[in-house]
């Protein structure tokens, strides 16, 4: 694709590789003069008590009286009478996630999200804005250089821009001082540790909540000699409450790996799922073969190449420039990224056969058995999500409803085709996990995963 445009630049030419790197470094630093011409502009505004940007629950802005094109802060009675309650439930020694559930359950409009939750409190009970401090400034966000992420820092406290708004004031100082000593003595919840690294159990991060979607989390552990006996329940209800999701029991961490493996075995024992798993992969070899275009990569991978070399001239001449390192280096991820995407497409594609299916099956419950950091990640590396779904006709059982990607256990693709087959369990467990009770585990016939 050729570029042209009034100035007389022209993609094509010899020089315009040159020019369009020139032009990056130029208008790079003209966004860095922006910034901060934005910043001081908004340091201005701060010190005359106009907003800057940004929401706080319990505060809206309105037009500033001596300049209606700028904003200035204001109080919300409605959202202020749940500020002040909120505090109030501090002092009476509620719990984060038990002020959660009383919000959810009366319906209080959250700030950000559908539900309350515990961050949430976390975060306004430690705001001073709330006694009518105002401080601008305090943090600054840095950019990973070369990645996209970023995190917050905070500035010395000369940097603050700090203002005194009695007309802003929700909470007392007298009553924010108290809730800062109440929570300052509170204990965090403790629960036995694992060593560095170490995954709590197999179906850490697999599972979810078959009735709301949530995540399941660690909701209890017990450590018994050498061995750590872990519970996992729906985080939305222990966080937000059962008005958002009423599936309060625990799972066992013990019976869902026990199913979880009985399922695998019967897997490995039906020849007819693993033939259907080896046409279905044929199919979306063949599909991969035929949509590849090689030749739009190899002029990816040029150009990429190009705006290496530029950069790598700028830096040459100006090693300090920093502009032209991040070019350099964002250049050279593009090659790595092409140059994968070829050697893909040019690699045969390998079939697996029905041995190495079931023989790779054999090593994963070899791995859940012996290793099961390794196994963790081979279940993950499979695509493998269970979703937890009670059984009504009886509270005490669970049902295990997934889908295992063969293609990870062979050493292949994932099966988008249809040709994965899923995993349906059940896991008989106590109502609550720290009951001492007798528990079985079974699981249900192996059924076809629809697409």
């Amino acid at each position: 694709m050729r570029l042209l445009d009034a100035s007389g630049f022209d993609s094509t030419s010899e020089s315009g590789e040159m020019q369009a790197v020139m032009g990056s470094l130029i208008n790079a630093t003209y966004v860095r003069q922006l910034a901060k011409m934005v910043h001081r502009s908004l340091g201005e505004r701060a010190r005359a008590g106009q907003s800057c940007g940004g929401t706080v629950y319990g505060y809206l802005t309105v037009p500033d009286p001596d300049h209606p094109e700028h904003k200035v802060w204001a109080i919300d009675e409605a959202e202020a009478k749940v500020v002040r309650r909120i505090f109030d439930m501090i002092e009476a020694g509620m719990g984060y996630r038990a002020i959660c559930h009383a919000l959810n359950a009366d319906r209080v409009a959250a700030p950000r999200a559908a539900a309350w939750s515990h961050q949430t409190i976390i975060e306004m009970v430690r705001n001073e804005r709330y006694t009518g401090r105002l401080i601008w400034n305090r943090t600054k966000t840095t950019k990973a250089h070369g990645e996209d992420r970023s995190w917050h820092e905070e500035r010395p406290d000369s940097e603050h821009v700090l203002r005194e708004a009695p007309e802003l004031t929700i909470i007392t100082a007298a009553q924010f001082e108290r809730v800062q000593h109440q929570l300052a003595k509170r204990k965090p919840r403790q629960m036995p540790a694992t060593r560095k690294g170490q995954i709590v159990s197999i179906p850490s991060g697999l599972l979810r909540c078959g009735a709301c979607g949530a995540s399941y989390s660690v909701r209890a552990r017990k450590r018994v000699g050498e061995r750590i006996h872990t519970w996992y329940g729906c985080t939305a209800h222990a966080e937000n409450g059962k008005s958002v999701c009423a599936q309060r029991e625990t799972i066992s961490a013990h019976r869902t790996t026990e199913a979880l493996v009985a399922r695998l075995r019967e897997l490995l024992a039906n020849p007819t799922a693993i033939a259907a798993f080896v046409r279905g992969f044929e199919r979306r070899a063949a599909a991969r073969m035929g949509a590849a275009k090689p030749a739009d990569l190899e002029k990816q991978l040029a150009k990429a190449k190009r705006r290496a070399s530029n950069a790598t001239t700028l830096l040459v001449e100006e090693p300090s420039d920093v502009e032209a390192r991040q070019l350099r280096d964002e250049a050279r991820a593009e090659i790595r990224r092409i140059e994968a995407q070829l050697a893909d497409v040019a690699a045969p594609v390998k079939l697996p056969s029905a041995d190495a299916i079931t023989g790779g099956l054999r090593r994963l419950l070899d791995l859940l058995a012996d290793k099961p950091e390794v196994g963790h990640a081979a279940l993950v590396r499979c695509g493998l999500k269970l979703r937890v779904i009670p059984r009504p006709q009886n509270g005490r059982r669970f049902l295990l409803v997934g889908s295992l990607d063969l293609g990870g256990i062979a050493g292949g693709g994932s099966t988008d085709d249809g040709s994965g087959y899923g995993l349906n369990g059940c896991s008989s467990l106590p109502r609550t996990g720290l009951a001492r009770r007798r528990a079985t585990a079974s699981c249900s016939s192996l059924v076809r995963r629809r697409t």
